[in-house]
């Protein structure tokens, strides 16, 4: 297990620390050149025309307010680039251990959608394992118990919860405006109980259930 969530850790940190690099940089560039613009319209603008200097001012500004929503939605959490960050190893591996243990504390989420897709079949591949020891564990019942017990095709069973997860992602995508794979990987994270709260349209869900 810890050799998995160690592997895990390596690949996670590959994949996502150069994302969440990029989006820091981008976010503290964009915030220096604001700086800078107000700064210089200080002394290129008239100073008795206030509203020019406002309406310079204000749309550099509003510039920035987009360069941060759009770094919010790709998973900027404010730490500044060069001193902090969340993908660290360590942070990579505690991460690993989150989804291998299902507790999913959430905060910290893959963003990349290579991510997501990585966190899914990381996920699986773990459950598997487990079920193997688990059946390796198992004590061997009795003749009459082996005999009683209903067996149902592993077949039947991947069919119907990829079906399930199929059918939530869909209604995601209608009721969120999500794209595929972010309602899949909404989805398979709540069935799996691992529960990284990535998603708004997590919280507004519940409340609409809870306010009727």
């Amino acid at each position: 297990v810890v050799g998995y969530a160690l592997l895990g850790a390596v690949v996670f940190r590959a994949v996502e620390g150069p994302h969440e690099t990029s989006v820091q940089s981008q976010v503290t560039t964009a915030r220096q050149k604001a700086v800078n613009i107000a700064w210089n319209a200080t002394f290129r603008v008239n100073k008795l025309d206030r509203a020019q200097w406002e309406r310079t001012v204000h749309a550099q500004v509003k510039r920035f307010q987009h360069k941060c929503l759009w770094a919010i939605k790709r998973g900027y959490d404010g730490k500044e680039f060069g001193v902090s960050a969340q993908w660290t190893f360590t942070g990579a591996f505690l991460y690993s251990l989150t989804v291998i243990t299902t507790i999913g504390y959430g905060n910290t989420s893959a963003k990349t959608y290579f991510g997501k897709t990585l966190t899914i079949l990381f996920a699986i591949i773990d459950l598997l394992t487990a079920r193997a020891q688990l059946d390796q564990l198992e004590v061997k019942e009795s003749v009459e118990a082996q005999l009683q017990r209903i067996s149902v095709p592993l077949s039947l069973v991947f069919f119907t919860m990829f079906a399930y997860l199929v059918a939530g992602s869909i209604i995601f995508c209608v009721w969120e405006g999500w794209t595929f794979l972010d309602s899949f990987y909404f989805c398979y994270i709540s069935l799996t109980t691992i529960g990284l709260l990535v998603f708004e349209g997590f919280v507004q869900f519940f409340l609409l259930i809870r306010k009727h």
